[in-house]
């Protein structure tokens, strides 16, 4: 697909292919990451990968309570809940999933580094897992926190932590 790409109202993005346009969400991203190999080698790893990116998506539903709320106390409180018991279920279901491949001492699919990985990576590891941030998440799941730190441990990835910009979330 050869789409031109151009952004409406400042952040949502629309590309346009023979003068249809559609919007440029997960579907287009998806679409894009088969040519590179990050989004798995057949259906069923995609599947898999998939699965991975529904926890993290179920994951941030009560993060954006906690940062939305109309209420400091609404806030203190949807942060309590999050800390304290989604952000560990999610945290268990991803533990989970990680050690149906290899006994979660790889990745999560396959056998190399996946899209999947980096998500967690950027969703739990980095975001949820900066201890400077009030809603730092202690996730205790071992094999998820290995994954994490050799995630992190990717040279260019390590790179861009060490080099970007610092943002709220």
């Amino acid at each position: 697909m050869h789409a031109g790409y151009q952004q409406r109202n400042g952040y949502l993005g629309i590309a346009t292919n023979e003068g249809l346009d559609c919007s440029v969400g997960r579907e287009l991203i998806l679409t894009q990451l088969e040519v590179s190999d990050l989004y798995g080698e057949n259906d069923w790893e995609k599947a898999e990968i998939d699965a991975v990116l529904e926890v993290v998506q179920d994951l941030f539903y009560p993060v954006r309570k906690m940062f939305y709320a109309d209420t400091d106390e609404l806030k203190a409180r949807y942060k309590k809940e999050f800390v304290d018991v989604q952000g560990p279920k999610y945290c268990g279901f991803l533990e989970k999933l990680l050690k149906a491949n290899n006994g979660g001492d790889g990745f999560f699919v396959g056998s190399k580094v996946s899209l999947a990985d980096i998500v967690v990576f950027a969703a739990v590891g980095d975001a949820l897992g900066d201890k400077s941030r009030d809603y730092y998440l202690d996730h205790k799941e071992p094999k998820l926190k290995a994954l994490i730190e050799r995630i992190r441990a990717i040279p260019q990835i390590n790179t861009w932590l060490q080099t970007r910009p610092k943002t709220e979330l």
